[in-house]
């Protein structure tokens, strides 16, 4: 579903654009991920910082930068304007314990700049922004 609807938005010439805290969640979701299924076959360190150090890291870094290279064709990176950002609502949002740190970054820039956020992750749905999404959790 994500593959169809990145090539219909890139055909159609829609502008792209990913911040730093974008590529960064991507980045390590990836190594993470990349980590877990080693592990699950006993072929990585359990401790995931361990793991970097390894030959084995090596090949996953080398796909995790392949594939933001590729990211960075289509999109457009952007400053999140972080220092006008209202820091003392979003640290309260945080405390409340139901909000991911970076996932209030992202919608406040989401927010400020009017953008639709593609994303599968339903920890979204509580945040005012537009949302295009596969995850029936998040769909009206």
């Amino acid at each position: 579903m994500y593959s169809t609807a990145f090539k219909k938005i890139v055909s159609a010439k829609c502008k792209i654009y990913i911040t730093s805290t974008v590529l960064g969640e991507f980045v390590n979701r990836y190594c993470r991920l990349a980590h877990r299924l080693l592990v699950a076959r006993n072929a990585a360190a359990e401790e995931f910082k361990d793991f970097r150090g390894t030959v084995l890291f090596k090949p996953v870094a080398k796909a995790v930068a392949d594939a933001g290279k590729r990211v960075l064709k289509d999109a457009s990176p952007i400053g999140d304007d972080f220092a006008s950002f209202d820091l003392g609502r979003i640290l309260s949002d945080f405390e409340r314990g139901r909000h991911d740190f970076n996932d209030l970054l992202i919608a406040e820039v989401c927010r400020r700049r009017k953008l639709t956020l593609i994303t599968d992750d339903e920890d979204f749905s509580a945040q005012d922004v537009e949302i295009l999404t596969a995850n029936a959790l998040l769909t009206d």
